[in-house]
């Protein structure tokens, strides 16, 4: 992609829904730390949705 095209890409981008629940980090860190963080909220977020799916209810068995 061409770098002309940056600014008008950054200008469609739309801030997220709070239900979409973004994943915010700080990008000051080392790019190690910053990857470190993202996998953090993805396995907790895995964990959390293998919790919730526990107290949903199953599909019934006839």
């Amino acid at each position: 992609m061409p770098a002309a095209l940056l600014t008008s890409q950054f200008a469609t981008l739309q801030e997220p829904a709070p239900a979409e629940r973004p994943i915010v980090v700080d990008v000051g860190g080392a790019p190690d730390e910053i990857a470190g963080r993202i996998v953090q909220d993805l396995e907790f977020r895995c964990r959390e949705g293998e919790a919730a799916s526990r107290l949903r209810p199953g599909p019934e068995i006839p």
